[in-house]
């Protein structure tokens, strides 16, 4: 598991669900994309929004798009998490 800290664009995203907040913040904190974005320098893994499927055409697989950043606030990369519905 990544040490990385994750946080939410919007952090009243599933305000009403914790449950499903704590398992989409575990999957982000577990994903290989974690832990390949801390080898670049990641500190932090901010997930932009729920979960979704990409409009047609492209990622149809349930997931959220994450942010990695430094420190000091520098953007590393973003992708898609996969996550369970």
């Amino acid at each position: 598991m990544s040490s990385i800290k994750v946080s939410w664009k919007n952090p009243n995203e599933y305000k009403n669900q914790p449950a499903k907040k704590q398992e989409v913040e575990t999957d982000v904190k577990d994903s290989s994309q974690s832990s390949a974005a801390e080898r670049k320098g990641a500190t932090e893994a901010i997930i932009r929004g729920g979960i979704h499927k990409s409009q047609p055409g492209g990622d149809q697989k349930e997931h959220v798009t994450v942010d990695y950043k430094k420190a000091d606030g520098d953007h590393v990369t973003t992708k898609h998490v996969y996550v369970n519905p």
